[in-house]
């Protein structure tokens, strides 16, 4: 399915084929609340080579990096051997950094659609991250990705809620998909664990921290 057979099926199914800019605006909705959750659709691995003396890394360097939601892990190749790269926030990078600071680079930290390196490379050096991204925006009719494809229900399904809560004030119709909503989420949810080599439950705790089973945090 593209996207233009998506929006005449949200029309058909809300039976108003009138509401064409209402449909579009629901279905970018839609993708941008789902596109913050990790599925087995919007996750890659890439790399980039840093550049001596260079700390921040953008789309010169990868072309995905502006659109990276969440880092998953990295790491920094050095003469054939992987070193993990630590995940910190921007604030400890720019209290430890004073310009001079250059190296094998240790940590990172993603601010503003960059990815900045800790020391700052005095080398060229491959970095391999695996990340969960954003899929480029859906525009023309004929356009389709995993939102059309894999998530094509649950994007329909949360569209057409969005539609009838927003829009057609109809609290049945609202109702009705999000119950198939729920549905479409859980079954793409399990079929991501599914294809994860790791099928047990795995909790990521900070380095030396607890973890809050109330608060999550």
């Amino acid at each position: 399915m593209n996207y233009g057979d998506m929006k005449t099926r949200i029309a058909d199914e809300i039976a108003d084929s009138t509401l064409s800019s209402q449909i579009i605006l629901a279905i970018k909705s839609a993708i941008q609340f789902y596109e913050r959750q990790e599925f087995y659709f919007n996750t890659k691995t890439g790399t980039f080579s840093t550049v001596a003396a260079q700390e921040y890394y953008g789309s010169a360097a990868n072309t995905d990096i502006p659109s990276i939601i969440k880092i998953l892990s990295a790491n920094v190749n050095s003469g054939g051997y992987k070193y993990p790269l630590t995940g910190v926030p921007f604030a400890s990078i720019e209290e430890a950094q004073d310009g001079a600071r250059t190296y094998i680079p240790e940590t990172y930290a993603y601010f503003n659609g960059q990815v900045r390196l800790f020391p700052i490379p005095n080398d060229v050096y491959t970095v391999t991250m695996a990340y969960v991204y954003r899929l480029t925006e859906l525009s023309a009719d004929a356009d389709e990705n995993a939102w059309t494809d894999d998530a094509e229900e649950l994007i329909r399904q949360r569209a057409k809620r969005l539609i009838a809560t927003d829009v057609l004030r109809d609290i049945d119709m609202a109702q009705a998909a999000s119950a198939l909503e729920i549905e479409a989420l859980n079954a793409l949810k399990k079929e991501t664990r599914l294809r994860r080599s790791v099928l047990t439950l795995r909790t990521d705790m900070p380095s030396g921290g607890r973890y809050n089973i109330y608060t999550d945090q």
